[in-house]
């Protein structure tokens, strides 16, 4: 398995980022909206974990920073796709679906 998973470059951090990258695609979220969208679909990680993945997503060019504001009327640092990071959301999305048609195969 591990030989499989390696081949696909998918890991535990991949999965976050395939989420991540997926969740931003629709619409700019900032780090708040992020974490509470994982906390609702029950995917469990610390607030701290969301942070060095924003900058290492910035970093590579997957996302862009903004500004919005927000109800209170202060300004909210908000995260958006690039084509870059669309690029790499459907290269996530093929390692995944790859991944799940080998898990499906196992034990027939």
């Amino acid at each position: 398995m591990q030989k499989i998973i390696s081949e696909l470059r998918f890991t535990a951090g991949s999965l976050l980022e395939l989420i991540v990258l997926k969740m931003i695609s629709g619409h700019a979220h900032s780090v708040e909206e992020i974490f509470n969208e994982l906390r609702e679909i029950g995917f469990v990680t610390p607030k701290g974990s969301i942070y060095p993945l924003i900058s290492r997503l910035r970093s590579k060019g997957y996302i862009l920073s903004g500004r919005e504001e927000s109800e209170s009327g202060g300004a909210i640092k908000t995260y958006d796709l690039t084509e870059i990071g669309r690029a790499r959301l459907a290269e996530l999305r093929k390692d995944w679906k790859r991944l799940n048609d080998v898990i499906a195969g196992l034990g027939r």
